[in-house]
Parts: C-alpha cells; sequence; structure tokens
C-alpha cells in the first residue's frame, strides 16, 4: 500500500507517501539532519484494528512530536529492557490529546498510534546515524515492540482512552 512521491525544492527534499497503516506522510528533510514531517490518519474503526505505525528509534536524532487534532497513544519502551534479548515491557503509555507535545532523545524506542482523523507534526534534529539496511537513514526499527503492542485488546485500549478524557 506504500505510495511515494519526491521532489527536491529549495534545498530540502520532499516526500509524500502512504503508510502501510493507511496514514499519509508529507515529509522535507534537508542534509543538516532537520526532518519536518505533517502525518494524517485516515478514519479507522476500533473493528479495523489497531493501525499502529511501526516501533523505532533514532540513534542520532531527538524526534518531536506535535498532536495538532485528534487524539494518539504513544508507547516508550522501558530503558531497563532496551536490550534486544531482554523481556519486553512498555514502560510509559501516554494518551496525547491536540496541541501536546512528546519529545524522544536518541536511542529511546517509541511507537505511535494516531487516532481516526488524528494530525501530527514530527520534527527531528540533530546529527544522523544512518542504519544501513534503511538507506542510511537514521531510523531503526524494534519488531518486538511493534508484535508487543500488536496483541493489545482494542476495546480495553479504548477503555483506557476515555477514562483518560480521550473521545475515541
Amino acid at each position: 500500500m506504500s505510495e511515494r512521491s519526491d521532489f527536491t525544492f529549495n534545498g530540502g527534499v520532499f516526500t509524500h507517501k502512504v503508510m502501510p497503516n493507511g496514514e499519509t506522510r508529507t515529509r522535507v528533510k534537508f542534509g543538516d539532519g532537520l526532518v519536518s514531517t505533517v502525518a494524517r490518519m485516515p478514519e479507522w474503526t476500533w473493528n479495523d484494528g489497531l493501525p499502529w505505525q511501526e516501533a523505532h528509534s533514532h540513534k542520532g536524532l531527538t524526534e518531536v512530536y506535535r498532536l495538532i487534532s485528534g487524539w494518539a497513544i504513544v508507547g516508550k519502551l522501558h530503558p531497563q529492557f532496551a536490550d534486544r534479548n531482554a523481556p519486553w515491557y512498555l514502560g510509559v503509555a501516554m494518551t496525547m490529546f491536540e496541541n501536546q507535545v512528546l519529545a524522544f532523545d536518541p536511542n529511546e524506542v517509541h511507537i505511535v498510534l494516531l487516532g481516526p482523523r488524528a494530525t501530527m507534526h514530527t520534527t527531528l534534529t540533530g546529527v544522523p546515524k544512518g542504519n544501513p539496511e534503511r538507506n542510511e537513514n537514521d531510523w531503526w526499527p524494534y519488531l518486538e515492540l511493534d508484535e508487543y503492542v500488536r496483541r493489545w485488546d482494542a476495546e480495553g485500549l479504548k477503555s483506557a482512552i476515555i477514562r483518560a478524557g480521550g473521545v475515541p
């Protein structure tokens, strides 16, 4: 389902693509490591399954999320369990609402679930450390965390969002 188009303008590479979970991303990436992305999630229902982004970290970049509209669930791997050989444990799972900001330092493993019709702005700053398996992009997947959150019960997560004041 991944569709992509790129063009260069004024020193930046602009990319627009549709991700496997259905969200669209429009990104500008500059050579000095600055990246600015707007992600928009289409409508989805709890019966569709949970359209998580892929769990990841960045080794040289700080990632800042600002939720523009809607809600999101953001999970962070507990640092004690950042070793791939250790049992997986999500140390922090929080609900974000409009205009909230959350930052992840380099090497902090995290995952995002955007609510239906949510829009998020993301910036990456720092000195990228390229992953040779990802075209030298500073993006490092954590498949074990992907598998962990995909086992979550949709109804239980929906109830937690409502308790936190969200409107799923």
